[in-house]
């Protein structure tokens, strides 16, 4: 998608994410961001900063909850009359409290489900609009869990679900849904919630939590603000991107093609072990049997829900079986590419 001259619309704007997200888009290209939060959350001097990168008429700050929907409501329909139009939706707000789980799930899910619904509203051709892209904050835990925080991790996995229940209807809405699934992140909410157990359930021990704590490695905001971008410019209808420990941004699924042979087998049971089993899928196939290629290749876009990265790597080198060597070198890259193409189409 290119960004340029788009508005946004970003729940949970004022701090952490949400802000070096909506400062990210502005340098981006992007015409102006609409930022919703609480009246406590020093909404008017996120709006100052980026004033002060951008100039005036670029962010403007709309008080509210995202638990309440008319509150909700109303700054959508603020965003609209400012901007005179909505392009892309980010519902960013959330908050980390198993202790006193119900305001969470208010908040995590059911804010998320309302903003989806009101961006889809506005933006969806179905309603009149557009088109657009709305783009829901889960969450690395929502993917494989955490005994630290089983609540919070619940309203993370709940958004993937909602959001990837949405994918078949991209073409009545013209709205892409996207998912981001930050790892652990240098936030004041991040640190409010590890710097006390009185935010967790009380079942959770000080063996438990010394030893999850152990294995987690932190990123900066600005970071995720990035791969967030990233997803918006190159990520497909229910693209699932992962952003932890500042590496590089990555793909929850991932599919590969190689000759059924043992060491494919290793490498795949390799990857499922470190990874998670349902992340990596093999389709043991000769990749010069265009046929089966083909048939593969759509299989596959079907069992991830789209594509939207692809590597031609299969390849060889034996100059005295030309005839082999070109149909793995040449053919089965052209033929590869041919069923991208039709599959972006």
């Amino acid at each position: 998608m290119e960004i340029q001259g788009k508005t946004v619309l970003i729940t949970g704007g004022a701090n952490g994410i949400g802000y070096c997200t909506a400062r990210e888009l502005l340098r981006s290209g992007v015409k102006a961001v609409a930022i919703i939060d609480l009246p406590d959350s020093n909404g008017e001097n996120a709006v100052t900063e980026l004033e002060k990168e951008f100039g005036a008429n670029h962010a403007i700050f709309l008080i509210g909850d995202v638990a309440n929907a008319e509150e909700l409501t109303a700054c959508f329909k603020k965003a609209i009359e400012s901007f005179g139009t909505l392009d892309i939706v980010i519902n960013n707000a959330g908050i980390m409290n198993d202790a006193e789980w119900e305001p969470m799930v208010d908040v995590n899910y059911k804010g998320v489900v309302r903003g989806t619904i009101l961006g889809l509203n506005h933006m969806g051709k179905h309603k009149g609009g557009k088109g657009g892209t709305i783009v829901n904050m889960s969450s690395i835990i929502g993917l494989q869990g955490n005994p630290i925080a089983p609540i919070y991790a619940g309203t993370s996995f709940a958004i993937i679900g909602f959001t990837s229940s949405l994918l078949t209807f991209y073409e009545k809405t013209g709205v892409r849904v996207l998912l981001i699934c930050p790892g652990l992140t240098t936030t004041d909410l991040a640190s409010k919630f590890m710097s006390s157990k009185i935010y967790a359930m009380d079942l959770l021990d000080d063996e438990i939590a010394a030893k999850e704590m152990t294995t987690m490695e932190s990123q900066s905001p600005e970071y995720v603000a990035t791969a967030i971008v990233e997803l918006i410019e190159k990520g497909g209808n229910g693209a699932v991107f992962v952003s932890e420990n500042n590496q590089p941004t990555y793909a929850f699924k991932v599919a590969i093609i190689d000759l059924p042979v043992e060491r494919s087998y290793n490498a795949t049971v390799t990857l499922q072990e470190k990874f998670g089993k349902d992340r990596v899928i093999f389709f043991p196939i000769d990749v010069t049997n265009m046929e089966v290629y083909t048939e593969t290749f759509k299989k596959i876009v079907k069992e991830l829900n789209g594509l939207d990265i692809l590597v031609n790597n299969a390849g060889i080198c034996h100059d005295h079986y030309i005839e082999q060597t070109f149909s793995v070198n040449v053919v089965s890259n052209r033929a590869l590419r041919g069923c991208w193409s039709e599959g972006r189409s």
